[in-house]
């Protein structure tokens, strides 16, 4: 007896087993979403595949698919053994790792709608006046007869509410219906216009708007078709808006030429655009520097045997790490094969954009919490469809929809910002190495600084080390120098500010040839913790346990926890001392500090609280 798998979107350990839909016989591909009732409601599914089951084991019934969500499957056969595993090693259900892996909006579930009866309408009015408390959905109800499943909804999970609802349901007064609340996104269409091949063929070439005077047409009908032939190109046709753009009766004009098969007017479909304006352009350098040839070489031979192997590419900055990323995932692309580029954070993916951009082209796809779930599915539906050959993204880019990966690069490999803190908690970059392990392909993870884990695994053998140690054009690197602000015998000609003497003269000096600084401080507002003077108390905050930080131009002692404020005029709780002054350092301190040493100089401060 061949049943499916199911994965549904409900914190389940384990999947569940289900039926062939009523009224289909055909055999159900893996990886499309199915509608499956769960206990008394309807949840979204993903269906794993198919099982083969003895009917004499099962002493439970087994409930049929209710509905298919999908046409075709919304990620690849192959993806599932990574799902699986996922769900296993971090204990999350394995629905709900599907569910985060996919787009968001595209979950379908069973709600419920109120409907008001003619009874209702008599006497709730009357039983709504009695109660004691009246919320405002009980006055929606009343006023436009429904109530919608998103309100239904929230009034649901309140039990007094629900017995509530019963009651007036079994008196008569309403109904409660059950519906299906369909997926939020889905994809986008356009009327696509273009001549018919009659019509073609009877004007011929097209050059002047005298050609259509035979047709006996509306003057409207005979300027859509001359701006149809004047401004489609290349191309077969032009999409309904472009033309409505250029002319406003276009749009009345087309039924009459459609209904007289003078134009074909068909639905296709369209992405949306997740880049705005085109990336900058980067050239392609002529050369490579000798370490580049060397660490190159060795990656080339890994694309090429498309196995799986894990390289630590420790690279100074500026040594021409992104160059050897780019050569890398060309020869990648020779072999017909994918590419999929983390980065820790968006503002970095916006850079790697521009470099794949102008490499190559449109083949590329973005995946990041920076789109619209709209953008997001389609570039999901690019990938899936191959569309997109290269992928970049943040961490949850890594469950990205291919087929026939071939390399997996991460970026900054050592940064925290690959872990994700909530939800399904993983990390990005060992996600992105398990994944080219189940893909057969190399990965490469490049950073200037490796983690202690990376780095441990290369001495150990586990990860092949590829070092460049040298910087393109052999540019030196920048000077640091460390001043010990703690040094009671370091000169300070302004002791009461947190600018040595080498810091000030070196910000005039910039300012002399007419450049900029840039100061860098690790915490936001004016003082990172008030201090008791008497008793060395320091005020924190009630809910959290961590020290208020003085916010001077919101006049707030403000925990960045939780949110919680005080007058920054505090008494010490634990000796009543009115002595409590602001301790430690942040960038709001900085900037005034700056602003005092250089009172002729533009100063700019970004923060969250600035860029709120």
């Amino acid at each position: 007896m061949m049943l499916y798998e199911v994965a549904v979107a409900a914190p389940l350990a384990h999947t569940l087993t289900y039926d062939q839909p009523v009224g289909n016989e055909d055999v159900l591909p893996a990886g499309i979403r199915v509608l499956v009732p769960l206990g008394n409601r309807l949840v979204t599914g993903y269906l794993l595949g198919q099982v083969e089951v003895d009917p004499d084991e099962i002493s439970y019934q087994i409930k049929p698919i209710v509905d298919l969500l999908d046409p075709d499957p919304l990620f690849p056969e192959g993806l599932i053994p990574f799902f699986c595993w996922i769900a296993e090693y971090y204990h999350f259900p394995i629905g709900e790792v599907i569910r985060t892996a996919l787009p968001a909006g595209l979950v379908v579930r069973s709600g419920r709608k109120i409907i008001l009866t003619d009874i209702g309408k008599d006497n709730l009015p009357v039983a709504i006046q009695e109660l004691k408390k009246q919320p405002a959905w009980m006055g929606r109800l009343l006023d436009k007869g429904n109530l919608l499943p998103g309100t239904v909804n929230t009034v649901w999970r309140k039990p007094a509410m629900q017995r509530l609802l019963r009651k007036w349901e079994k008196a008569g007064w309403i109904t409660i219906e059950p519906v299906i609340v369909k997926a939020a996104i889905k994809a986008r269409t356009q009327t696509m216009v273009a001549p018919s091949p009659a019509l073609q063929e009877q004007i011929g070439e097209y050059r002047i708007e005298e050609q259509f005077a035979e047709l006996d047409l509306k003057k409207s009908e005979v300027k859509t078709l001359d701006l149809l032939f004047r401004h489609r190109g290349e191309r077969s046709g032009l999409s309904r808006p472009e033309l409505t753009k250029l002319y406003s009766g276009a749009g009345k004009a087309l039924h009459g030429l459609a209904e007289a098969g003078l134009v074909t007017l068909e639905e296709q479909r369209t992405y949306r655009d997740p880049f705005g304006n085109v990336p900058p352009f980067f050239a392609q350098p002529e050369s490579l520097t000798p370490e580049q040839d060397t660490v190159l070489s060795e990656l080339e031979t890994a694309v090429q045997e498309q196995a799986f192997s894990c390289f630590l590419l420790h690279g100074v900055t500026g040594c021409g790490k992104t160059e050897v990323y780019l050569r890398a995932a060309a020869s990648c692309l020779e072999l017909g094969k994918t590419i999929l580029v983390l980065v820790p954070e968006i503002a970095l993916a916006t850079q790697v954009e521009a470099h794949f951009y102008s490499r190559f082209g449109d083949v590329l796809a973005v995946l990041h919490s920076g789109l619209t779930p709209g953008e997001r599915f389609d570039q999901w539906q690019r990938i899936l469809q191959q569309e997109a050959h290269i992928v970049i993204g943040a961490r949850s880019a890594v469950f990205a929809p291919f087929t026939n990966l071939g390399l997996v690069i991460v970026d900054e490999e050592h940064e925290p910002a690959y872990k994700q803190d909530n939800g399904l908690r993983y990390n990005g970059r060992d996600m992105a190495v398990l994944r080219a392990r189940f893909s057969h392909c190399p990965v490469i993870l490049g950073s200037a600084t490796p983690s202690v884990t990376s780095f441990y695994h290369a001495r150990q053998g586990k990860y092949q080390l590829l070092s460049m140690r040298k910087r393109v054009y052999d540019r030196p690197m920048p000077e640091v120098e460390v001043v010990d602000l703690s040094d009671k015998t370091l000169p300070r000609s302004r002791p009461e500010l947190f600018f040595s003497n080498k810091l000030i003269a070196g910000l005039r000096d910039n300012l002399v040839k007419k450049q900029q600084s840039l100061l860098f401080v690790n915490r936001r507002g004016f003082s990172s913790s008030m201090l008791c003077r008497d008793c060395g108390h320091i005020i924190s905050c009630r809910h959290c346990k961590v020290s208020l930080t003085l916010h001077r131009q919101r006049n707030r002692l403000i925990c960045h926890y939780c949110g919680y404020s005080l007058n920054p005029k505090v008494i010490c709780p634990e000796c009543q001392s009115s002595s409590v002054v602001g301790m430690g350092v942040g960038s709001e301190r900085i900037e005034a500090e700056v602003r005092e040493l250089f009172p002729s100089a533009r100063v700019a401060r970004l923060d969250s609280d600035t860029s709120r």
